[in-house]
Parts: structure tokens; C-alpha cells; sequence
């Protein structure tokens, strides 16, 4: 139990970002808002995370031993521009049908109309991202690790973690970005 909340509190950390270029928000009591990135990095880990999210289904399917924290994570959008995409975090997933169901993760900033708790359903083809813990190791987490390898603050988030990352196991992060 005490790995599953360290694992939610780096979701709850890094849980969402959108596509305005702010700088990271510190909420007292709450995780940071993360709104400044490297774009082309987390386009790079969303398309690696949806290229392999057959992996994350069938384990999910599975579920086998030492695995737990099964997450996805969707953008959902606000205001009145298409452009403007918050992403959220969505645990406890399941398979319903052809879709995916959980619930949402954390308190959005931006998506108002979603509430923390609320049960959501994704299509497989709205995952932006995919995360789960197998014998202590992230498997996934694509857009976390971007935000991760790129933040002044990665020694900081590594710390707080109960699993590890290993870092060669992202193609993503070995291309080059512009």
C-alpha cells in the first residue's frame, strides 16, 4: 500500500500539464501544475506511449504479480479553443467492452467540468499515456518521465519515489528535440 501512495503522489506531482507556456505552478498542499515543458519531448513520449499501448492492455488483462497503479492518462479539453488540452491522470483502469474506465486522479486546473474521483471512459484511442508499477520498476509513464528528465527539479521528484525508472528504456528520449 505504502509503494501504491508514493506511486500516486509522483501522478498527483507531475499530473497534469497543458499547452500554454507558464512556468510550473507550486500549490501548497497540493502537487505542482506543470505548464512549462519541452513540447517536442512530450509529443515524442505521447506517440512512444500510444505505439505500445497493446503492452499495457494485455498486462492490464493479466494483471500479473508484483504489477499494481494501472493508469492512463487522457487530455481533455477546455475553453473555447481545441488547442487547449489539459491532461489528466485516470487510476483504478479497467477494460469495459472496447473501452477503458477509471477514475480521474487528481483536481483539474483548467477542465473544471471534471471532478477528482469521477469515473471516466476512455476510448483506446484517446490515451495519451500509460503507467503501471511491475517488481518495483515504472513500466510506461511516458509523458511523466519527459516531464521528469527535463524538469530542474528531477533529482527532487526521484528522490520522493519508492520505484525505479530506468531511463534507457525510453526511445523517446534518445532522439534528438527542437
Amino acid at each position: 500500500m505504502k509503494r501504491l501512495l508514493a506511486y500516486f503522489f509522483l501522478c498527483l506531482i507531475l499530473s497534469v500539464h497543458s499547452q500554454e507556456k507558464d512556468a510550473a505552478i507550486e500549490r501548497t498542499g497540493k502537487s505542482d501544475y506543470i505548464k512549462s515543458f519541452s513540447e517536442a519531448r512530450m509529443r515524442l513520449a505521447i506517440q512512444e506511449a500510444q505505439s505500445n499501448l497493446d503492452t499495457f492492455l494485455n498486462v492490464l488483462q493479466n494483471q500479473p504479480p508484483n504489477t499494481s497503479g494501472f493508469s492512463i492518462r487522457k487530455g481533455f479539453n477546455f475553453g473555447n479553443s481545441p488547442e487547449n488540452i489539459e491532461f489528466v491522470w485516470i487510476g483504478d483502469v479497467r477494460l469495459v467492452g472496447e473501452n477503458l474506465e477509471g477514475q480521474v486522479n487528481n483536481s483539474p486546473v483548467d477542465a473544471t467540468y471534471l471532478k477528482k474521483g469521477q469515473t471516466v471512459r476512455v476510448q483506446k484511442d484517446e490515451v495519451a499515456d500509460w503507467m503501471y508499477v511491475e517488481n518495483n520498476e515504472l513500466r510506461g509513464g511516458y509523458t511523466l518521465v519527459a516531464l521528469i528528465h527535463g524538469s530542474p527539479k528531477k533529482e527532487q521528484y526521484e528522490r520522493s519515489l519508492t520505484f525505479r525508472i530506468d531511463w534507457d528504456r525510453y526511445d523517446f528520449l534518445k532522439k534528438p528535440t527542437k
